[in-house]
């Protein structure tokens, strides 16, 4: 596990690799831990949720799991709006209400619903 702990920090991992590393393992302690130590870097903890939860038998372990993956949404949402706050912030703030045109050389809202569209995981979040 503590190699796990250091190998770990320069890497993102999506649920589908997680779920293989389950798979090394019988004990529900262990997967548990390794779930705990890989859910802060996953990229979709909600694609796979219901077979994480469908390994575990006992309620207490199903909790435990679906408490990480769900803190990890909840990160991933902020950091998102944190993303888009500071992607939106750098256009500037035109002059004048409703209606006032763009000064030369800010971008339109277009560019950032494009960066949005391009970015895989803040689409999905979107929708």
């Amino acid at each position: 596990m503590e190699i796990l702990e250091v190998e770990k920090k320069p890497y993102l991992f999506s649920s589908a690799v997680l779920l293989k590393l389950l798979e090394s393992t019988s004990s529900s302690k262990t997967k548990i831990s390794i779930i705990s130590l890989i859910s802060p870097r996953l990229v979709d903890p909600q694609d796979m949720l219901d077979q994480f939860l469908s390994i575990f038998r006992f309620v207490e372990e199903k909790n435990q799991v679906e408490e990480c993956l769900r803190r990890r949404m909840q990160n991933l949402k902020g950091s998102i709006f944190i993303k888009k706050v500071s992607s939106l912030s750098r256009f500037g703030r035109s002059k004048g209400g409703r209606g006032s045109m763009h000064s030369p050389g800010q971008k339109s809202t277009g560019h950032v619903n494009a960066v949005i569209e391009e970015d895989p995981i803040l689409s999905e979040v979107i929708k």
